[in-house]
């Protein structure tokens, strides 16, 4: 009876491993719609409701690590947009500022 409980943990926990390592590689913040979402209610409440109209907003991947994500200007408009870096693994922002 021990030895059956030990191959089905051993089987589980060889099973369960690969499936853990797979979902960390996605990350909490696995695309950019979900990355843009983020920004977009960190500089809402950093800037207010104006923000949206910086929209589109755009998010690119570096390095596979950090979600850039920034706002975009009308054309003709003058005037700088809303930037956030956000980690792709853990969802922390550790970067938010707007240029001029």
């Amino acid at each position: 009876m021990k030895s059956i409980i030990l191959v089905f943990i051993f089987l589980f926990t060889s099973i369960s491993k690969p499936m853990q390592e797979n979902k960390s590689n996605i990350g909490l913040v696995p695309d950019a719609v979900t990355a843009v979402k983020i920004a977009e209610a960190v500089w809402l409440a950093k800037y207010g409701k104006d923000i949206k109209e910086k929209k589109p907003f755009v998010a690119t991947l570096e390095n596979d690590s950090v979600w850039l994500v920034k706002g975009s200007l009308k054309k003709g408009w003058k005037g700088g947009v809303p930037h956030a870096s956000i980690l792709k693994s853990d969802g922390r922002i550790y970067n938010v500022y707007h240029d001029k």
